[in-house]
């Protein structure tokens, strides 16, 4: 897994933890702007955070959770210890890959498997986006 920090302020005491949705970069969330921190969590090919994201977040007063699509069944793995303000899920559920809440398994595995970039992003961001995919 990776993470980023989309949005930095000297001496904020808030924090909003964004996981992203399938094949979500941070790019694609860069042109939001806000008025605390905001750090993105991505790229669930491996299932690890390193000890620096936990590290990061061990300063502020209050933490903020956003999770969308496949972030939402993701999220809950690695921010249950932390004391959040707030909780937010977008167009996900908890079981992110199941037969009967989530998306079904073989489907799931034919979208990886065929994959056609182009079709993914203008699904995503439309036909005239130039957000990188």
């Amino acid at each position: 897994m990776k993470y980023t920090f989309l949005h930095t302020h000297a001496q904020s005491e808030k924090c909003i933890i964004f996981f992203g949705g399938f094949a979500t970069q941070a790019a694609h969330f860069a042109h939001l702007s806000a008025d605390c921190d905001v750090i993105m969590v991505y790229d669930y090919r491996d299932f690890v955070l390193p000890q620096a994201f936990f590290d990061s977040l061990a300063s502020y007063k209050m933490l903020y959770l956003i999770a969308f699509s496949m972030g939402v069944s993701i999220a809950p793995h690695f921010i249950s210890t932390f004391n959040l303000h707030r909780k937010i899920a977008i167009n996900g559920t908890n079981i992110g890959i199941d037969r009967h809440f989530g998306i079904h398994p073989l489907v799931f595995k034919k979208t990886i498997s065929h994959l056609n970039v182009p079709d993914f992003k203008t699904a995503l961001f439309g036909t005239q986006s130039d957000m990188p995919l």
